[in-house]
């Protein structure tokens, strides 16, 4: 008698098949994971320059007046001159972010309230009555 252990050209078929299919449908869900991590970092980027200007106005409050919509406008280059964030500054995919970009944050009831990351900030227009 004769011992043969290996495997048939069918059995190959068979595993490389059942393979293939495991790949299709795990594939999607793990560049979904990678791509909403990559999200996070930018989100988690986002609270840390929040928090800086936050420090950075409690310390430097008096020397801003309020802009359009009762909101402070602050650099991020302001917040590298003061040390409150470090140079230079990197989203998600490794690109540099532009330090001419504002932060700004809205007042409401003498407390901050909505930030947002912007290109310009307006100054407001105050009519004296």
């Amino acid at each position: 008698m004769k011992n043969n252990k290996a495997f048939t050209l069918v059995e190959l078929m068979g595993v490389i098949t059942i393979i293939a299919l495991i790949s299709v449908l795990v594939a999607p869900t793990i560049i979904n994971q990678i791509r909403s991590s990559k999200g996070r970092v930018d989100k988690v980027t986002e609270k840390l320059i929040f928090s800086a200007t936050d420090l950075y106005l409690d310390e430097n409050k008096d020397t801003f007046l309020l802009k359009e919509g009762n909101a402070y406008c602050v650099t991020l280059e302001d917040l590298v001159n003061d040390d409150k964030l470090q140079a230079p500054l990197l989203n998600s995919n490794g690109d540099e972010i532009d330090l001419s970009l504002y932060v700004k944050v809205a007042v409401i009831n003498s407390q901050y309230g909505g930030y947002e990351i912007t290109n310009e900030c307006v100054e407001q227009i105050i009519d004296e009555v």
